[in-house]
């Protein structure tokens, strides 16, 4: 399983939504493309392919914090205010510290806060305009459309490249936290003895869900189906 994949699944298992890779890149409901070594290439979006209105969107905010790790692989350790990092012994010992070691590689965590979700209201609305589309060599049967984003406002990713690689979050606070799920927004990156992936701006869809016609309803052995709040997709699409 490549570095890549490894964060995917783990992610999609802990939130139930696909991480938007590679980390920082952003990409808006109604983008059309698709995904190859985990990593989604866009195609385009539904005005520019399929040459109609994308449709309504529905918004809700969550206050909950989601958080995952790699697991066994990372191992951290609060300090409080006036203690001395063993990791770091340079490192002020003022307010309070978080020491983070990665173990592999591919070791990873993830915490994010205050959650805003923008879902598309009506992705069945779309399926003949991929239908002319089809019909038209414009759209592909691996195309997949992001219908659902997840917006955090405050981000903290941390993914190691290499084995062994040790950090120290800081904060300006005499108050230890609760877990990973205070630290995002509030504890920064101060030092590090390896190189490593960080991303730590919020405001920007970090996470998605997207579906793609299912191979059945492009041979014609699949009809719509009845369907409501429990399938919004009328059995046509399914989830990547």
């Amino acid at each position: 399983m490549s570095f890549g994949a490894n964060v995917v699944k783990k992610v999609q298992d802990a939130f139930k939504v696909r991480p938007m890779m590679p980390f920082g890149m952003s990409f808006e409901i109604g983008t059309i493309g698709i995904v190859e070594d985990d990593q989604f290439s866009t195609r385009g979006t539904v005005e520019s392919v399929l040459k109609i209105p994308r449709g309504s969107i529905v918004q809700s905010r969550q206050s909950s914090n989601w958080q995952a790790t790699s697991g066994e692989d990372v191992e951290l350790n609060i300090l409080g205010d006036g203690e001395a990092s063993a990791l770091f012994p340079a490192a002020p010992k003022a307010n309070v510290k978080i020491e983070v070691s990665f173990s592999k590689a591919e070791s990873f965590l993830v915490t994010v806060n205050n959650l805003t979700i923008s879902t598309l209201r009506e992705p069945l609305a779309l399926i003949e305009a991929m239908q002319d589309a089809y019909r038209r060599g414009v759209w592909r049967k691996d195309y997949i459309l992001i219908y659902e984003t997840v917006t955090p406002a405050e981000t903290l990713l941390l993914l190691s490249r290499s084995a062994g690689t040790k950090l120290l979050l800081t904060a300006d606070t005499k108050v230890a936290p609760a877990g990973l799920a205070d630290i995002a927004g509030k504890f920064s990156l101060s030092y590090q003895s390896e190189d490593l992936m960080r991303f730590a701006s919020g405001g920007q869809p970090l996470f998605y869900n997207a579906y793609r016609v299912k191979e059945s309803f492009w041979t014609g052995n699949l009809a719509a189906e009845t369907f409501g709040a429990d399938d919004p997709t009328g059995g046509i699409l399914e989830h990547v």
